[in-house]
């Protein structure tokens, strides 16, 4: 298919055919490797299936120092309850839709497989002008940076870092939040019993990116079913199951419970319709799409249901957790600080699992809030696990790659950049930590509802930024 003019598009068609979720990048590492031999490029690819790929500086640029360009090759593999692709064997179906690039029924991994074909397109021409390069292809980004935190520091002589995991087009990062993963098991206990069974779906919601996207207010699904479920109490409910979201990295857009009631039939659904209506007039405006659907299933029915303490002591539960902005900054306005992402929510046979992830510009109110989210656990009779720590990215006061990029977008654009911190985790925090003093900037072209099956790259966006990262690489 043809979705621009640049060379780099088409390596990225073919790594979207490539399936390259989180703990599935097998394949696309060995097809980085691959280039590099077939391009005569030294590389090591190493045990956890990062790739650094290294090109010998182009003539007239061998006294400068290396420069390392870093992007991750996993993505946030998620697709509509509709779609019957296999996403751990299959690759994407890209479409162009004007001037924007999706893909087909999920999402598209333009973050941050545009960082992998800005690459690679690099490392294929003869045409640009550069200083010594080290690329670096990291993988599980999505999932706490674990390749990042695994990469050989040795494997490195740069000290200079260009990483390509921005999705606004004139906005450089200068700084980022650390994050924490928790994962929380609540053990419950079942009991046959007949009564009448209900169901209730939500969907519609925007979910996306729960870094980026959780400053725009954003409802979760975690929000909505534990709404219902709290007030679903006063009926004398008893659940059969619970679920929702995918990632704990994603705002959960739809979700999923069904539960008994020993209540009148026709009180039960005089809850449903009434709350149904509420949430849908407080969320109208953040959540236009919004659908909740319910109904009875029919006569009374023999079920494995929780026993009645376990079942309030899970509503209480997934009520009391916190969800969303915690805190804005007080220096940058609109940013947030602090924030917690209930992704995930599964009902077993014996057990609730949870999975949260914080996020906080300071590591002092990171640990608050994980601590806050234990509590909760911890009051609830549930085991939590705080893992996957990583570190935030301080603002640094001499930057010469940041010099070089406000004069070089000055001079091709004859405005300003936008010089910012970001609210979701990029690699160059723990590249800092690794390195000592390594100068980071990050960048990339313009992406909306990343993380989501409504993920779309902007395609001159993309260009024009490919065009401003050769001119950078160049000075």
């Amino acid at each position: 298919m043809q979705i621009g003019k640049a060379e780099f598009w088409k390596y990225f068609e073919e790594i979207s055919a490539i399936p390259h979720g989180s703990y599935n990048t097998d394949k696309i590492s060995n097809y980085i490797s691959e280039f590099a031999k077939v391009h005569n490029l030294e590389y090591v690819q190493d045990e956890l299936g990062n790739v650094v790929i290294y090109k010998a500086a182009t003539p007239g640029f061998e006294d400068r120092p290396s420069l390392c360009i870093q992007g991750h090759i996993d993505m946030v593999a998620v697709k509509t309850p509709d779609c019957n692709k296999d996403l751990l064997t299959e690759g994407l179906d890209l479409e162009v839709d004007g001037e924007w690039l999706k893909a087909k029924g999920t999402s598209l991994g333009g973050d941050d497989g545009i960082a992998v074909a800005y690459a690679l397109s690099i490392l294929a021409s003869d045409k640009l002008e550069h200083p010594a390069l080290e690329m670096v292809f990291t993988v599980n980004e999505e999932v706490a940076m674990e390749g990042a935190f695994g990469f050989d520091k040795n494997l490195l002589k740069s000290s200079t870092i260009i990483n390509l995991d921005n999705e606004t087009e004139g906005e450089f990062l200068t700084g980022c939040a650390g994050g924490a993963k928790i994962d929380i098991e609540l053990p419950v206990e079942r009991k046959l019993r007949t009564a009448m069974v209900y169901e209730l779906k939500v969907s519609g919601l925007k979910g996306g990116h729960s870094g980026i996207d959780i400053a725009d207010n954003r409802v979760s699904a975690a929000t909505v079913i534990s709404r219902f479920l709290c007030e679903l109490k006063m009926a004398r409910t008893r659940i059969i199951d619970v679920r929702f979201g995918e990632k704990d990295n994603v705002i959960a857009n739809s979700g999923y419970i069904k539960f008994i009631c020993s209540a009148p039939n026709s009180d039960v659904m005089e809850i449903l319709d009434f709350y149904a209506n509420v949430l849908k007039d407080e969320f109208k405006t953040r959540e236009p799409e919004l659908k909740i659907e319910y109904a009875y299933l029919g006569e009374q029915k023999e079920v494995n249901a929780l026993h009645k303490a376990d079942s309030e002591r899970l509503m209480d539960f997934l009520w009391a957790l916190p969800q969303g902005v915690d805190t804005f900054s007080a220096d940058v306005p609109g940013l947030v600080e602090t924030s917690v992402n209930i992704g995930v929510a599964e009902l077993a046979e014996d057990r609730l699992t949870v999975k949260c992830l914080v996020r906080s510009s300071y590591d002092s109110a990171k640990q608050a809030l994980c601590d806050k989210v234990v509590a909760v656990a911890n009051l609830a009779g549930a085991k939590s696990r705080q893992y996957s720590d990583y570190p935030g990215w301080a603002y640094r006061v001499d930057s010469p790659i940041r010099e070089k990029v406000i004069n070089i977008y000055r001079e091709m654009y004859g405005i300003e950049p936008v010089l910012t911190a970001i609210h979701a985790g990029v690699e160059c925090g723990v590249f800092v930590e690794k390195l000592g003093d390594a100068d980071c900037i990050s960048f990339g072209p313009t992406m909306v509802d990343v993380h989501s099956v409504k993920e779309r790259l902007n395609i001159p966006s993309s260009e024009r930024v490919y065009e401003f990262l050769t001119e950078l690489i160049k000075a």
